[in-house]
C-alpha cells in the first residue's frame, strides 16, 4: 500500500512530493528484498538524509551479497552436474532427469543451504566424499558423518568412532567395531543387506545403490548377536 501512495504520488504531483515519494517508494522496496529498485528511487532524491543514507548502505551490500550467493549457486550446480555423471557411470541414478534442476542430494548449496550432498573429495576429480549416519537402533542413538570419504572402509570408520566406549551404551553391546554387523535397507523395502565391513564406501555404494534420494546414506550398527540383533532382523525380510 506505501509503495502505491508513493507511485500515485508522484503521478499526481511530482513537485512537492518528490523527495517524501521517493523516499517512501524507495523504503517500501527494500521491505520487499527489490534492492535495486530502491536504489533507482533513492538516486531521485534532491536532499538525502540520514535516513536514506542508511537505506542505500543496507540496499548495496544485499545487492553485493545476492551477487556473491549467485555466483557461489552457479559453482555448486556445475560441481553437482559432475557429481550427477561420474554417478551415473557407477550406474547410480538421481531423482529427476533436468540438467538445470539439480534435485535432492544433487541440489546447489544456496538452495537447501546448509545441507549435506555428495561432493568431490578433497584434490580428486572421481572420488567422492558421502553424507552417512550410522544408526544405533536398541539405543536409539547415531553417529553422523558428513563427508565421508568413499576410498575408506567402514571397518576403519566405526574403529575410529568407537575408539573410546559410547557413553550411551549401557549394557556393553557395542564393545568390538571389528564384530559389528551392518546393515543398508534398500528405500521403500523391507529387504536388508549385509555389509562387509572391510568393503569401502565406493565398492558398497557400487554393488547396492541404484538411486540415491534420500539426502543421507543410512545404516544400521548392530552387535554381533544378542537380543538387539534379533528385534531388529524381524522388523525386515530375511537379510540378504
Amino acid at each position: 500500500m506505501a509503495l502505491k501512495d508513493a507511485e500515485k504520488a508522484l503521478e499526481l504531483d511530482p513537485e512537492s512530493s518528490w523527495d517524501k515519494a521517493h523516499f517512501r517508494a524507495a523504503r517500501s522496496l527494500f521491505s520487499l528484498f527489490r534492492y535495486q529498485e530502491a536504489l533507482d528511487h533513492l538516486s531521485q532524491l534532491r536532499d538525502k538524509t540520514l535516513f536514506s543514507i542508511e537505506i542505500e548502505n543496507n540496499a548495496r551490500q544485499m545487492l553485493e551479497k545476492e551477487a556473491k550467493l549467485a555466483l557461489q549457486r552457479q559453482k555448486e550446480i556445475k560441481v553437482s552436474e559432475r557429481v550427477c555423471l561420474v554417478l551415473k557411470k557407477r550406474g547410480i541414478q538421481r531423482v529427476e532427469g533436468c540438467e538445470d534442476d539439480v534435485v535432492a542430494m544433487f541440489g546447489p548449496a544456496c538452495d537447501r543451504s546448509g545441507l549435506p550432498r555428495v561432493s568431490f573429495a578433497e584434490k580428486s576429480a572421481s572420488n567422492l566424499v558421502w553424507p552417512v549416519i550410522f544408526l544405533y537402533p536398541s539405543y536409539g542413538q547415531s553417529d553422523f558423518i558428513r563427508d565421508f570419504d568413499e576410498r575408506a572402509t567402514f571397518q576403519d570408520e566405526l574403529a575410529t568412532i568407537f575408539e573410546q566406549p559410547a557413553p550411551w551404551d549401557t549394557e556393553n553391546i557395542y564393545r568390538d567395531p571389528k564384530q559389528f554387523k551392518l546393515f543398508y535397507n534398500l528405500p521403500t523395502l523391507r529387504t536388508i543387506h549385509q555389509i562387509d565391513k572391510k568393503l569401502t564406501l565406493k565398492e558398497m555404494t557400487s554393488k547396492l545403490v541404484t538411486k540415491y534420494d534420500q539426502g543421507i546414506l543410512a545404516l544400521y550398527v548392530l552387535p554381533p548377536s544378542g537380543r538387539a540383533l534379533d528385534d531388529f532382523l524381524t522388523k525386515f525380510d530375511a537379510p540378504l
